[in-house]
Order: structure tokens, then sequence, then C-alpha cells
């Protein structure tokens, strides 16, 4: 006989964000808008809007904007897509400068 928990832990998967084959998010956590989470990677803490992560643990390795096109960095906390935008990672959120 198979058995049911009584309950189950949250997964909430914003608009936009992409994940890879294989890999795994645990329970209570946020994937945000417009995420890329690679293959093969485990989550276990919410991923910030626009952030890619990898591995296991799955981190931060680097940002995308909201057409997923990935980011360039420009400096410390500073990143630029492919027509010229600054981007600014401000208290771990991607914000438009």
């Amino acid at each position: 006989m198979i058995r049911f928990p009584d309950s189950f832990q949250k997964i909430v998967l914003e608009k936009g964000c992409s994940i890879g084959a294989a890999a795994v998010i645990l329970g209570d956590v946020v994937i945000g808008e417009y995420a890329v989470i690679a293959a093969g990677s485990v989550v276990t803490k919410s991923v910030p809007a626009h952030a890619m992560v990898k591995g296991s643990p799955a981190v931060i390795f680097g940002w995308v904007d909201d057409e997923g096109m990935k980011l360039t960095s420009a400096s410390e906390g500073k990143w630029i897509d492919k027509t010229g935008k600054t981007y600014e990672i401000i208290n771990n959120k991607l914000e438009q400068r």
C-alpha cells in the first residue's frame, strides 16, 4: 500500500522561470521570475528573480534579463545586457539602472 503525507511543502514557480533536466527542487522555495536552474542542480533555497543557479547545492553564477539573455559582468555587482542597458545587484535583486 502506498502512503502519502498529509501535506506537501510548496514550490512556487514564477513567470518565465526555466528549469533544466534532472534538477531537484526541495520544498518551501520560490523560483523567481525569469530565473534559470541549470540541469542537474539541487535547489535548497529560494532563487531570486533573474538569477542563474547551478550546482549542489545550487548557487548563483550569473543573471539574465526579461528575455532570458545572459547578462555580462561589467564590474562587482554591475551587469550589462546586449543592448547596453546596465543593471545592478541590490539586496540580491537585479535592478535596471
